[in-house]
């Protein structure tokens, strides 16, 4: 396992599933629901029973997520195409290599400025299916089959 690679704790696992239904609630407009305040306030409590790996880990998980939210946009405060380094391209591949997908991740998050949403969406959908968390892995399938509609329908002559 890399430095990436959180414990799978049950509370690890907990805060996960509810990272997904809170970001659910907040497609959905819920954000004044009992529900998501529920959810937040389980977080909250989750939070403190992470470690600094586990922790890094939902932050990034969370960062994906936005990703989904924006349909794929660059963050507006996030890297550009000149910050990222070979190295890091490099190391995101090994890591994809050797299947340490937390760590592949990590990395595709840094270097996501060189790749068009459509890859990236993918890229996500392939490591959080074989991390075992097909909630995640179903949000980036469906991100990418809705990016390749736009992409498709702009082609269409005039």
């Amino acid at each position: 396992m890399s430095d990436f690679t959180p414990n799978s704790t049950e509370e690890f696992r907990r805060y996960v599933e509810l990272q997904l239904s809170r970001h659910r609630l907040l497609i959905e407009d819920k954000s004044n629901s009992p529900e998501l305040e529920e959810i937040e306030d389980e977080l909250t409590e989750l939070w403190e029973a992470l470690d600094d790996v586990q922790r890094q880990c939902v932050r990034g998980m969370s960062s994906d997520l936005n990703f989904v939210s924006r349909l794929g946009q660059t963050a507006p405060k996030g890297r550009q195409s000149k910050d990222v380094d070979d190295d890091d391209l490099q190391e995101m591949m090994a890591m994809k290599s050797r299947k340490d997908w937390y760590g592949f991740l990590h990395y595709l998050r840094l270097c996501r400025p060189v790749f068009v949403a459509i890859q990236v969406a993918r890229f996500r959908a392939t490591a959080y299916t074989e991390m075992g968390l097909p909630g995640y892995a179903q949000k980036f399938s469906q991100l990418a089959v809705q990016l390749e509609r736009s992409d498709a329908l702009s082609e269409l002559p005039a």
